[in-house]
């Protein structure tokens, strides 16, 4: 028996193909709607730009991708905006790429039979009330060496671009190659009595009932408190004084004389460690900690 042979329907296989194409533009128009780029944008109007809540905010996105070296989105991005502590989460990825588990407390090497030399770290955890145990404070204090400590420091006290007058509010101490206590006076009491810490030399606390809040002098460490007769506590960065007065406060704290030196480099030498790096880092954005996140970048 013969082949049964199909019809020949041209019009069948013309708008089979027409069909094929118009598949294949609705798949091209399909993965263009899917993009990064439009999704990106998507999702940033849909979440953030008919927020109410950002309808008075300064917003700018801006997402690149170095793959490609093109921007994926970009809304308001050449604008000017003040960082915001979110910057603290490249802070830590950095800290725990290039710190390792543990802090550099402060690094020592013995010069001879009776001197220690030493080289600061920048450790913000020295003496800060957050962290109750001290290994460099109790190796200070158990060497018998005479103490030379460079600082190395590089860095100016106060950042670039910070706000000049708030450099007496507890957010803004001081960056130091050796912050002590958090670079902060502590001052507690009542019209009774009041103390402060650390408590050393350079350090002067003014009572005065006239007074608003506690204030420090601008180029000084002469601090006034408002004169009350409930308890109060204040918290006030100390100037300082590129390291001479954290010096004066750590030979208190270790019970002997600590001699400022420099030195051309730091090889050589050995390393104590301070504080687990995640303890500080908890803290750090928990807290937004300014300081710690300072430090952090300069260790």
């Amino acid at each position: 028996m013969a082949p049964t042979v199909a019809p020949r329907l041209p019009w069948l296989k013309s708008f089979c193909q027409q069909l094929r194409y118009l598949s294949i533009i609705a798949f091209i128009a399909q993965l263009a709607a899917c993009s990064p780029s439009a999704q990106i944008a998507r999702e940033s109007k849909k979440i953030i730009l008919s927020d109410s809540n950002f309808r008075l905010a300064h917003v700018g996105i801006s997402i690149y991708d170095p793959s490609t070296n093109k921007h994926l989105y970009r809304y308001q991005a050449e604008k000017y905006f003040i960082p915001a502590s979110n910057t603290k989460l490249y802070t830590c990825y950095a800290a725990m790429k290039h710190l390792g588990d543990s802090l550099a407390g402060i690094r020592y090497r013995l010069e001879n039979d009776t001197t220690m030399l030493l080289v600061a770290t920048g450790d913000p955890t020295l003496l800060h009330p957050d962290f109750k145990t001290q290994p460099v404070i109790r190796f200070l204090k158990e060497t018998r060496s005479r103490l030379h400590l460079a600082l190395n420091w590089k860095e100016t006290p106060l950042g670039n671009g910070w706000a000049w007058n708030d450099y007496d509010a507890d957010y803004m101490p001081e960056r130091s190659a050796l912050p002590i206590s958090g670079n902060l006076l502590t001052i507690e009491g009542n019209a009774t009595q009041y103390k402060y810490y650390p408590s050393v030399s350079g350090i002067t606390v003014i009572s005065d009932r006239t007074a608003f809040t506690a204030t420090r002098a601008i180029d000084s460490n002469v601090f006034t408190v408002p004169l009350t007769d409930r308890y109060q506590q204040h918290k006030i960065p100390f100037k300082t004084n590129n390291g001479q007065l954290n010096i004066a406060i750590l030979e208190a704290a270790c019970g002997k004389p600590v001699e400022p030196v420099s030195i051309p480099s730091i090889s050589g030498f050995s390393v104590i460690r301070s504080q687990p790096l995640d303890s500080l880092l908890k803290l750090m954005m928990h807290r937004s900690d300014n300081f710690f996140a300072e430090q952090t970048l300069l260790m």
